[in-house]
């Protein structure tokens, strides 16, 4: 009996663990995104040049920011997923490119005009399907917007 008690509380902290994990994940992604759109409305400078664009990567298994401006690339912010905790990945990689100082968004780096007017990706577990978030970006408002149940 004892042996049947330990194996359910086993699997129930297994569980919460999987879903901490998964939250988190998304969580961090859900704040890169929002800091890209904030530094592209803000005035930030290097070498008291400005900002010519942010550049947010969000690819199998990480999210990165960098600013791109006459002093070079800078790396912002980089959020690597923690793959020994579990199998979590974003299904189709995405460029974002922010334009300060009004958060102009596009999805090349030129704003040629073809950009389509949002992009979706996919924060999921390849071994549990009921780990899923659907994160969308618009080039109208520039948050994410997610939906839990795609």
């Amino acid at each position: 009996m004892i042996a049947v008690i330990s194996v359910g509380v086993s699997l129930s902290f297994g569980g919460i663990r999987k879903s901490t994990a998964f939250n988190e994940h998304q969580t961090r992604v859900v704040e890169v995104i929002q800091k890209a759109r904030g530094l592209s409305l803000s005035h930030r400078v290097h070498n008291n040049e400005p900002i010519d664009h942010y550049k947010l990567g969000l690819y199998r298994y990480k999210a990165i920011l960098t600013s791109d401006g006459p002093g070079g690339v800078e790396l912002i912010d980089e959020f690597k997923f923690d793959t020994t905790v579990w199998d979590i990945e974003i299904d189709v990689p995405i460029d974002v490119y922010y334009f300060p100082p009004y958060g102009d968004i596009c999805f090349t780096p030129n704003c040629d005009g073809t950009d389509p007017t949002s992009k979706t990706i996919n924060l999921y577990s390849t071994s549990d399907p009921n780990y899923i978030t659907e994160i969308t970006i618009d080039v109208y408002g520039g948050f994410p917007e997610i939906d839990e149940n795609p």
